[in-house]
């Protein structure tokens, strides 16, 4: 037989609420995404293709 409606809201009550860690990553700069995102293009693309973005 199942626990009626009552029996679970009243066991929730007198649980504690579930805590998660959030780990915090660093703030990362628009200049320092910039960057990292054009090395990653640069590897992409072919020799001297670099020009054609700028």
């Amino acid at each position: 037989m199942l626990p009626d409606l009552s029996t679970l809201r009243a066991a929730l009550q007198h649980s504690d609420p579930v805590q998660y860690q959030v780990e915090a990553q660093p703030r990362q700069t628009v200049q320092d995404a910039a960057r990292a995102y054009l090395m990653i293009r640069q590897h992409e693309l072919k020799p001297g293709g670099l020009k054609s973005v700028w």
